[in-house]
């Protein structure tokens, strides 16, 4: 069994240019990541002023602006949006 931790996840991005992310309902885009570093976050908060996201222990990123190609199927909601009913 292959175990992924953030730290591990977080290396690889380091060291890749392009992401694909394909669902079965659809999803299928490409996404230029080169020279983008990822970020860790740890969930430990132990600074006055430190922020992040809890529960944690995950990788992110975001791709090179204006490059991404494909497109993205959204089955569910988005907080402050509620569910996705529209069908463009």
């Amino acid at each position: 069994m292959l175990l992924l931790t953030y730290e591990k996840v977080t290396a690889i991005l380091d060291q890749t240019s392009l992401v694909k992310v394909a669902t079965n309902l659809g999803t299928d885009i490409m996404l230029p990541i080169e020279g983008i570093k990822a970020i860790s976050s740890t969930g430990i908060l132990r600074e006055k002023g430190i922020f992040g996201n809890l529960p944690s222990g995950e990788s992110y990123l975001m791709p090179e602006e204006g490059k991404a190609e494909g497109l993205i199927v959204v089955d569910g909601s988005f907080a402050g949006i509620g569910l996705i009913t529209d069908q463009r």
